[in-house]
This record gives C-alpha cells, structure tokens and sequence, in this order.
C-alpha cells in the first residue's frame, strides 16, 4: 500500500487533477445520457467504498464505452493507493502516516495544492490545516 508525502503529491498532482477531471467528464456525460432511462447498472469497488449508479437505456455503445473508461481510470487510481471520494465534486483522498498514525490529505479538482489533513480517528468534517500538521512535525524534531 503506497502512502504518500506531501512532495509525492505535489510531484503528481497535475496528472491526478487530468485523471480525476476525466471521470468527471465522463460521470457527467453518463448520467445525462441515462436521465430517461429504464434500466441500472451499478459500478462497485468494495475496497473503496466507491458506487456509481447509472441508469440507461441497454446497449447504447456510448455508455457502454465511457463505463469501460471510468472504470480504467478508478483502477488506475486504486493502483496507486489513491481513494476516490465525491465522483461529482471530483474529490480524492491521499493515504499518509504521521507519527505511525493513517492520515488523510483529501483534495479536490480546482485545488492548486493539498491544504487539509485527517487523522482516520476523524472524519472528513474534523479536517484540519495543513499549517497545524507541520507544526506538530517541527514540535517532534525539537524534542528528538
């Protein structure tokens, strides 16, 4: 399982931002194609959590193709350890540890850089500045 430092995603941000826009894209374009439609299909990755329901007419090659393309970008995404969050948001999370704890750097299309953190004891909503996790790094290295 990759975990990452801030210099890891600062390095591949803007190829994450391309991906993560894509799906967008296409999430977007997917459930319009699918507002009028009679059947379901549901995208599911137990070990995300992810689930994209689209409804859409059966057989429609479009469809057909932009799910086999969402679904190339979630596994190119899973592969390296990134967590998909709010497909409409285009919302990510990068897994990290500080002080042997699993943190969270979430970051969101329009973002220019990680700016939040949190700890897996929180939740999304007990985020925290990023400024409050570096101090604690320095409070560390002063009292080694």
């Amino acid at each position: 399982m990759r975990i990452y430092t801030l210099e890891d995603i600062e390095e591949i941000l803007p190829e994450v931002e391309r991906i993560v826009r894509d799906m967008r894209r296409m999430h977007r374009r997917i459930l319009a194609l699918s507002e009028n439609s009679e059947e379901e299909i549901e995208l599911e990755d137990e070990s995300r959590n992810i689930c994209l329901r689209y409804s859409f007419v059966e057989g429609s090659p479009e469809v057909d193709e932009l799910i086999r393309k969402v679904n190339a970008k979630i596994s190119l995404l899973e592969r390296a350890n990134i967590i998909i969050g709010d497909m409409d948001a285009g919302e990510i999370e990068f897994p990290s540890l500080f002080q042997d704890k699993r943190i969270f750097y979430p970051w969101r299309i329009g973002m220019k850089r990680i700016t939040h953190w949190y700890s897996e004891d929180d939740d999304y909503q007990g985020k925290k500045n990023i400024i409050d996790l570096r101090r604690r790094e320095r409070k560390k290295e002063e009292t080694t």
